[in-house]
């Protein structure tokens, strides 16, 4: 595991290398700006890299409350951005019809190039009312949170937890539309010009440092301002990371629950009731839990749009699945590289004896490999199939308990009936099974159905109910079977 060190230092450090390959001074303003709100987040936390949880609740808690004070802000100006918007926006406009509009030629020489500054200047218009629209779009979907018309997500990408707590006016900075592409590729020009770069493969790379040279002119003949905002902030694996996003960031920044999920599980298993109802009244045609209808339920529920909501939301039928996963079987027989944590076995198999051994942090991590998308280690083909096998399980139980009834699924009682222990929660089980679907000696059609009894279960064994003799037709294996032994216990 890593070294226990303070969050300033991994703030400091993280900076001084971002310098380096940042001599614009970009990340250094993000160091500077938004890392201090995040050392003021988490003030007072001392952290090892693994034992992260607390500092990013604190850092999005932070962001979280700058958020809101935009949103406040944006209400008292009547929907419009902050002042600081303003002033930024004007001040660039007054530039560029200096530096370009009122240097043109008077007359009909100078109309093309008016022409070409107004158009100019009219894009830079339209990107301001687009940092207005998307911002606004999100502060009318807090607001509907806030109401209680939507409900928020407990998942936390605290990337876009930092980029809602940054896009106040204050942190906003404008720079060149293509500004980024352009220092990677001078960078990619120094590399090259270096005597290792030069000599690498043999022969000199002045050709290639030539086509990267044009692509650089082309990015910078058509290098618009636009908006920006300088982010720092600690990821969910304990990482630093600084970075400037712009407008095609600020999208879908706040997850809502898909209720869609736990509305449709309340549909399938309406649907499966019905289907019970007519098993239990011995419904011709009808039968018991069909396994293929329940997967094919499960990923009709369950896809990828949905699958982080379903692993960190409660749907309506069970706790969040990453609450419930902890001990899950799947883990054995993985490896400790493959989830990304530390080895307690003596080899990188994950065996189920060592599972208490693992330490709390790396049992967090081996859930955020299943359930966080941004996790390094995320197998999203192995959580979708988790995650329906979740579903499938979880309707497959209501619709026995709606069978059995609800002591089928206690797991505290091992008695069935009162004063006749088994040795397993399974023998329990079979026992009740068996009761509710084979008519006693002597029981009648009416007594069979008044105590739960399943019509259809009894006829799929060959026990039928003839009106004309009132009695059951059962098959002749049942005189020595276990029906008879299991009657007379």
């Amino acid at each position: 595991m890593a070294e226990t060190t303070s969050l300033e230092s991994q703030l400091i450090a993280g900076a001084g290398k971002a310098v380096a390959y940042d001599p614009e001074g970009v990340v250094q303003l993000a160091q500077e700006e938004a890392g201090q709100k995040l050392i003021e987040g988490v003030k007072g936390i001392v952290t090892k890299i693994g034992d992260i949880k607390a500092a990013v609740d604190a850092q999005n808690k932070g962001y979280e409350t700058n958020w809101q004070d935009t949103v406040t802000k944006m209400n008292e100006n009547l929907g419009s951005l902050d002042v600081d918007y303003f002033d930024k926006a004007t001040n660039h406009v007054e530039e560029m019809k200096k530096t370009g509009y009122d240097l043109c030629a008077s007359g009909k020489e100078g109309n093309r190039c008016r022409t070409k500054e107004l158009i100019k200047l009219k894009q830079f218009s339209n990107h301001v009312s687009e940092v207005k629209d998307k911002i606004t779009a999100h502060k009318e979907l807090q607001e509907k949170i806030d109401a209680g018309d939507l409900d928020e997500s407990n998942y936390k990408d605290p990337r876009k937890i930092a980029i809602l707590g940054s896009v106040d006016g204050m942190n906003s900075k404008l720079g060149g539309k293509n500004d980024a592409e352009i220092f990677e590729h001078e960078a990619e020009i120094d590399r090259l010009k270096s005597s290792k770069g030069m000599t690498r493969g043999g022969g000199n790379r002045t050709e290639e440092i030539a086509n990267i040279q044009k692509k650089i002119d082309r990015l910078q003949k058509n290098n618009p301002q636009e908006y920006g905002w300088n982010i720092s902030y600690i990821n969910n694996q304990g990482e630093e990371i600084n970075e400037r996003v712009t407008l095609k960031d600020i999208d879908d920044l706040i997850p809502t629950r898909d209720n869609d999920i736990g509305n449709g599980y309340l549909n399938d298993v309406s649907t499966v009731k019905d289907d019970n109802a007519n098993f239990i009244a011995g419904v011709k045609g009808s039968g018991a839990w069909n396994k293929r209808a329940g997967e094919q339920k499960a990923e009709a529920a369950i896809n990828e749009k949905n699958l982080t909501s379903y692993w960190h939301d409660n749907h309506k039928f069970a706790d969040p699945l990453i609450e419930r996963i902890g001990e899950h079987p799947i883990f054995n027989g993985m490896t400790y590289s493959g989830l990304g944590i530390t080895q307690v076995g003596e080899d990188d198999i994950i065996d189920p004896e060592e599972r208490d051994r693992i330490s709390t942090t790396d049992k967090q991590q081996m859930t955020n490999a299943l359930s966080d998308p941004k996790n390094p280690n995320f197998n999203e083909d192995l959580s979708l199939e988790l995650a329906r096998d979740d579903y499938y399980n979880n309707l497959k139980k209501e619709s026995e308990i709606d069978l059995y009834g609800t002591e089928y699924w206690n797991k505290d009682n091992l008695e069935y009936p009162v004063g006749t222990p088994h040795e397993t929660f399974e023998d329990k089980q079979a026992a009740i099974k068996e009761f509710l679907t084979t008519p006693l000696p002597g029981e009648s059609l009416t007594d069979f159905k008044e105590k739960g009894g399943i019509v259809g279960a009894a006829a799929d064994k060959g026990i039928t109910w003839n009106s004309e003799t009132d009695s059951w037709n059962k098959p002749e294996y049942d005189v020595e079977g276990t029906l008879v032994k299991f009657h007379e216990r």
